[in-house]
């Protein structure tokens, strides 16, 4: 299997916590920007941010994707009380430490944002963060009333039909959707875009595309799916039969929240974002035309906006 750029340090890092497991991550953009944070949603890798490499060079982000526990070479937590997204703010709060960040943005994708909130829920890491958090096409419990009632029914299965049903979750980060032919090469959002400076100079920050290493699609797909996923406890965790909970309550979370959702997302309907964003403190709500649930991860203005506010955010805060 050939993965070129991905065999790379950037993209297997490894970190040893305190009680002795592991966790993996990668990390891409500019080393000295500013630090963001990144969880995707179920079946998300730490490999899919290269997809964003460009992007967070050109806007001066220094963008890390951390596995959790049972992705990647990330290793499962033991059995505890302790609900998993809380579990995971001393899982990230370890690994920011031994990175060397203090304050540092944080956006997340679908299932991912249910990490996020609990990760903004604790006054500790709250209190570091570059404002707004910012969630794509965020989940938002089975609870919500707009919640499309196929998802509400197979919170009902038991979970041992759960596994066997994963589909009815949607797999969020289905990288075939956007890409079909396996020998495609990979579009990296802002592709090109650091060829060139406003002068119309080549920059000493870029890597000229003929010279780009060439990464296939299938070889892609083919890494991330080699390693472990835990989707399964994320599909449990989203369709509320996690028996320890979130762990957190939305009214916990009073920092800043920015929400960015497609209008034509099926698995999270507008009406359930609208009531999802009225039910956070300090939240607002930017609707995408034509976006679906899956695709909206993929749209280069949307992501360029986000780390431009990031950029912005972090000057302002430093000052």
């Amino acid at each position: 299997m050939s993965g070129g750029v991905l065999d790379g340090p950037d993209y297997n890092g490894l970190i040893t916590l305190q009680d002795g497991r592991h966790v993996s991550y990668a990390q891409v953009g500019d080393a000295k920007g500013v630090p963001v944070v990144c969880l995707l949603g179920m079946r998300g890798h730490r490999h899919f941010i290269y997809l964003f490499k460009e992007l967070a060079l050109l806007y001066g982000i220094r963008l890390l994707c951390i596995d959790r526990p049972g992705y990647g070479l990330s290793d499962p937590i033991a059995d505890s009380s302790l609900p998993a997204p809380i579990a995971f703010v001393d899982i990230l709060d370890q690994v920011l430490a031994q990175l060397q960040i203090d304050q540092f943005g944080l956006m997340a994708q679908s299932a991912g944002a249910i990490y996020a909130l609990a990760i903004a829920s604790q006054k500790a890491l709250a209190s570091r963060l570059i404002e707004p958090l910012t969630l794509l096409s965020p989940w938002v419990g089975i609870s919500n009333r707009s919640c499309p009632r196929l998802l509400k029914m197979a919170s009902y299965c038991p979970t041992r039909l759960i596994a066997a049903g994963m589909k009815l979750v949607n797999a969020s980060v289905d990288l075939s959707m956007a890409y079909v032919d396996p020998n495609q090469s990979v579009r990296t959002l802002g592709h090109g875009l650091l060829l060139a400076d406003d002068s119309g100079h080549e920059t000493t920050e870029a890597v000229p595309l003929s010279s780009s290493p060439r990464l296939r699609f299938g070889d892609f797909r083919a890494r991330m799916d080699a390693e472990p996923h835990n989707a399964y406890h994320d599909a449990l965790l989203c369709l509320g039969k996690d028996r320890n909970g979130c762990g957190f309550e939305l009214t916990d979370v009073t920092v800043r929240v920015h929400v960015v959702h497609g209008e034509k997302d099926t698995l999270v309907p507008r009406k359930a974002a609208i009531e999802f964003v009225a039910a956070v403190p300090n939240a607002t709500l930017d609707l995408v035309p034509h976006a679906t649930h899956a695709l909206l991860i993929f749209q280069e203005e949307v992501i360029a906006d986000i780390f431009a506010s990031f950029a912005t955010s972090s000057s302002v805060r430093s000052n």
